[in-house]
């Protein structure tokens, strides 16, 4: 079995946004590229949800930027888009953002799609 990273997830609560909306939000996501297409995304987002869950969270936010190119991926999770990301200011350039939702976490782990995180 290889034992190198591949990935992180960084939740937070409260969330930044939405908070009468959302109690916790996924702040950072990430996978190697060479992990991509491997679960690694899918079995992260559910590991942090699982945990957020055990804590006594039951929603969950995650914000990117509207030309990320995996923007699917969250829809694919199930993330609904939530109007009204707002901005922010890379180098100078307004960048606009997207926030997926989701208003009940416990799917993330308990769904058939998921595989529980080793």
């Amino acid at each position: 079995m290889d034992s190198r990273i591949v990935g992180y997830v960084n939740a937070i609560v409260p969330p930044q946004k939405f908070p009468e909306k959302f109690d916790s939000e996924i702040k950072a996501l990430y996978v190697d590229p060479s992990a991509h297409r491997q679960g690694v995304g899918r079995k992260l987002v559910s590991a942090a949800a699982h945990r957020l869950a055990d804590l006594g969270f039951n929603s969950m936010l995650i914000q990117t930027t509207q030309k990320n190119l995996f923007r699917a991926f969250y829809e694919k999770l199930g993330g609904q888009v939530i109007e009204g990301a707002g901005t922010i200011t890379v180098d100078g350039c307004e960048v606009a953002l997207v926030a997926f939702g989701w208003s009940d976490i416990r799917h993330l782990f308990t769904s058939k799609a998921f595989v529980e995180f080793e």
